[in-house]
């Protein structure tokens, strides 16, 4: 069946329910927007004492109809200002971040593909004019190639001496290579160094509201998950989000879980992207309005762009993290060496965490592996950032000994009591992975 056709037997199905329900109300082909490889949207008439709402409580039969047309679930979501309907695309395909376009100002982020635009054009977010950034989304709304192509773009398009950038990555995952960009002036993958660095944020911005005016050098605090931040962070984080706009100070935070407690009101996070979330009650949270029905977003990239009065629907592009290196490399050549200036790093890992990553690498060092390659023997994590750095402690720990044919081991008790060397296994950290 060709997408012409089934979008015939749709429009079909839209009006015929319409029809059934008594609602005064229609579509037909010239209304209907197929946007890429994304979504549809059947726009309605309605005769003129229609209400909205009427049509509204029809979205469930709606969707069961649909959803019995296309054989597989297909929930329908209704748009106003112009009132349409909106699916699934047939055939749904990702946003391929490469045919996106990089080079887009300084102090400027590219969130996606604004489908709900004439003509559709990419979502970009000047910090400029609009000084903090909410991503929220559950697992597989896709956040977090929404986040790493924010950063990418921004720190492809603003020289590092221009921009100072931190991050605060609990989860130990998607911000990780970031760290290697030479922007980047502060990196913290741990509860104590997450509040360290954003008390290092809110020092620097307290030290320019005391200067007064300035020509400031524009900074971004980029935290990947709020729900893992101490209460004390949050509340440090509260207040520069009040005040950080004047100063050049900005926040880009993502979570799962948009609470009250963890984005506060409206005002906190003016632009707000926001994925596919639990349920109606939560899509009202995160996008701070009701009846968005973000709830009912397919998630891989469906997002709700909210910026005061607006709501648009954008796909976010699909960047996955096995690109970022490359491109963080890319970025980092363009650029040259990072700007002399202090730099808060994660605090160095304890001894005996580094001779236990050397027990699980010497035999690969000695045989010559990638260092990328022992980093995913040892930490199960690709060789950057903070694991770059302790793989490179290992490696120096192993060189550093008088015997490196001897690997390095631990003992341990057998049940009899005696003592019996082991290799050390796969370092997982409950800390690094909490």
């Amino acid at each position: 069946m060709t997408l012409e056709t089934q979008l015939t037997n749709e429009i079909r199905i839209i009006n015929r329910t319409l029809h059934d329900y008594g609602v005064d109300a229609g579509t037909k082909p010239a209304w209907t927007t197929v946007a890429g490889t994304s979504y549809i949207t059947f726009e309605l008439r309605t005769g003129r004492s229609q209400r909205n709402a009427d049509i509204a409580r029809l979205l469930p039969e709606l969707s069961e109809r649909l959803s019995a047309q296309r054989r597989r679930p297909t929930p329908v979501r209704m748009l106003e200002m112009p009132l349409r309907f909106e699916v699934e695309h047939p055939d749904p395909q990702p946003l391929n971040w490469r045919a996106a376009t990089l080079r887009i100002g300084a102090g400027r982020l590219l969130a996606g593909r604004n489908y709900t635009a004439t003509p559709p054009g990419d979502c970009i977010v000047d910090l400029a004019a609009k000084p903090h950034v909410l991503i929220a989304g559950i697992t597989g709304s896709g956040k977090s190639t929404m986040l790493r192509m924010m950063l990418v773009s921004l720190a492809y398009s603003t020289p590092p001496d221009a921009l100072r950038i931190y991050l605060v990555d609990r989860k130990n995952e998607d911000l990780v290579p970031f760290a290697d960009l030479p922007h980047v002036a502060g990196a913290a993958w741990t509860l104590d160094e997450s509040q360290q660095v954003i008390t290092t944020f809110a020092a620097e911005l307290e030290r320019r509201v005391d200067q007064g005016i300035a020509d400031w050098e524009r900074m971004l605090l980029v935290v990947d998950e709020l729900a893992q931040l101490a209460p004390e962070s949050l509340k440090t984080l509260s207040g520069i989000l009040a005040i950080g706009r004047s100063k050049r100070m900005h926040v880009l935070a993502a979570t799962q879980h948009p609470t009250v407690g963890l984005i506060g009101d409206k005002s906190n996070y003016p632009v707000r992207f926001v994925g596919q979330v639990v349920d109606a009650q939560t899509a009202a949270i995160a996008t701070g309005r009701k009846q968005s029905g973000a709830e009912l977003l397919p998630g891989s990239g469906a997002f709700l762009y909210v910026d005061g009065a607006r709501l648009e629907r954008i796909q976010a592009y699909h960047l996955d993290a096995v690109a970022v290196p490359a491109l963080v490399s890319t970025i980092a050549a363009k650029w040259g060496p990072a700007p002399a200036r202090t730099v808060t790093r994660p605090a160095a890992a304890p001894v005996d965490e580094i001779a236990a990553i050397a027990g699980v690498i010497a035999d690969m060092w000695r045989s010559g592996a990638s260092k990328n390659a022992m980093a995913k023997a040892a930490l199960d994590r690709p060789y950057a950032g903070s694991y770059a750095a302790k793989i490179d402690r290992a490696i120096a720990l192993l060189e550093a000994s008088t015997t490196p044919s001897t690997p390095i081991s631990h003992t341990s008790e057998n049940a009899d009591g005696a003592g019996s060397s082991r290799t050390a296994p796969i370092i997982r950290l409950a800390a690094r992975n909490a």
